[in-house]
């Protein structure tokens, strides 16, 4: 592992990707090293399923234990930044677990940054314009630091390296790459549909609220609540649906599509009063 933090410039999403894939690369795949930067957005929903090998669980508890926000995921531990990834913030993580981290600056490059480029090794990600790497290199290079251009991994490889996991594959035949990824389509596919799933039970949600309200307008207006909820509902899932009135109370429970198993955990329910 180098004895300097790695600093990663470039677009966000190409920067972190590209400092998880260093991270990986730097202790290989028995191992985990931190990785400090700033999440822009939500994680991949692939993030979720990829349970944390025990040495990067024992890491992450080592730096939660310092008092810094950290998880593991695969071979892979991420530090958050409260802030921003400051020098202090950095030493903080040198001192707690022994080594150097990967620094992803995902956002443009301010002056408060100065302190931390003159202490790391610097790799540029591909995405800027070719003209501002080179004169961002040249200035580096002045300075008397080192910085090099390294392509950041797209699709796949860059979804697996923020998981904390490589993609097999990278650098071998074609072939050996075909056969490798076979293993990774159940993951793939796992997580697709937890990805519909939730959005189903989204669509859901929102159907059960809109009937249950129907159903409390009919109330008020003296017409039969549970017609106008069960109407309100497309006939897609009006078969599932069910609908009770209770005084002047209106519920409604619709299942998301395609739930199977899971259609009582994930079930929507809404109520509306029209006293």
């Amino acid at each position: 592992m180098t004895a300097r933090p790695q600093l990663v410039l470039g677009l966000p999403a190409e920067a972190e990707a590209l400092a998880a894939l260093l991270a990986l690369e730097a202790v290989g795949e028995a191992g985990a090293v931190p990785v400090v930067h700033l999440r822009e957005g939500e994680g991949s929903p692939l993030e979720a399923l990829v349970p944390a090998r025990r040495k990067a669980r024992e890491l992450a508890g080592v730096l939660e234990g310092a008092g810094l926000d950290a998880s593991a995921r695969g071979g892979l531990v991420v530090v958050d930044g409260a802030a921003q990834p400051s020098p202090a913030l950095v030493e903080r993580v040198e001192h707690a677990c022994g080594l150097a981290p990967v620094v992803a600056l995902l956002r443009g490059r301010l002056p408060e940054d100065e302190p931390l480029l003159d202490r790391s090794e610097v790799v540029v990600a591909e995405g800027a314009r070719e003209g501002a790497v080179q004169l961002l290199i040249a200035e580096l290079d002045g300075r008397g630091i080192g910085a090099c251009v390294r392509a950041a991994p797209e699709g796949l490889a860059a979804t697996m390296a923020r998981s904390g996991l490589r993609l097999p594959g990278l650098g071998s035949s074609p072939g050996q790459a075909s056969v490798e990824m076979l293993g990774l389509l159940p993951l793939l596919l796992a997580g697709t549909l937890a990805c519909g799933q939730l959005l189903a039970a989204g669509v859901a949600r929102e159907l059960a609220g809109h009937a249950a309200t129907a159903g409390a307008a009919a109330l008020i207006q003296g017409r039969d609540a549970s017609r106008a909820a069960e109407k309100a509902l497309p006939g897609w899932v009006r078969r599932g649906a069910k609908v009770s009135v209770a005084g002047r109370r209106v519920s409604v429970r619709v299942a998301p599509p395609g739930a199977g198993p899971l259609a009582g955990l994930l079930e929507a329910r809404s109520l509306a009063d029209a006293g």
